[in-house]
């Protein structure tokens, strides 16, 4: 199994007034600094240089208003894309998608060893036919059938993890 690609959670902001949620080419508020918080673009601010003396238009702090480590910054972005628990909760368990990601170990690693794992599954599956399946041809096409279902019903069980994990993604 592998992890399917996470979406970006990128928040648009206004390279004119500032603000979070739309582009400067659909704004239509006074333009602000995103140094000095003063009422003027920033291509016309007197600080030219970085400096210690910035300040927040949305949270009056001592950053600049692009800063990702803003408290208002951070608390659109928690609203926006609210933690897996927080969705997940009121659902049963069967639609809550399981992680097979572990931390320190890489996709090749993990792929290497769940094939191990399937691997050993089939070679314990397919044993060798005995004396009573030998006289009895019926017998063997039976474990055969058996061996198939077995897998089929493995697949469809990773069909199943991934369907869901996509429509909870979706959700």
């Amino acid at each position: 199994m592998f992890e399917l690609p996470r979406p970006k959670r990128n928040i648009p902001q206004c390279g004119k007034c500032q603000r979070y949620g739309h582009t400067q080419a659909y704004c239509y508020h006074s333009p602000r600094c995103v140094k000095c918080a003063g009422n003027h673009s920033t291509k016309h601010c007197s600080c030219k240089e970085k400096s210690e003396h910035v300040k927040c238009i949305l949270c009056n702090g001592n950053n600049p208003a692009n800063y990702k480590g803003c408290t208002v910054y951070k608390e659109i972005l928690k609203r926006t894309f609210p933690p897996l628990r927080n969705k997940l909760e009121g659902k049963p368990l069967a639609a809550q998608p399981q992680s097979y990601t572990r931390p320190g170990t890489s996709y090749c690693a993990a792929l290497t060893s769940q094939q191990q794992q399937y691997e050993t599954a089939a070679s314990s599956i397919q044993q060798t036919p005995t004396q009573q399946e030998q006289m009895h041809p019926q017998t063997s096409e039976i474990h055969e059938l058996k061996t198939k279902m077995k897998r089929l019903m493995e697949q469809m069980s990773t069909m199943l993890h991934l369907l869901t994990t996509v429509v909870s993604k979706m959700a």
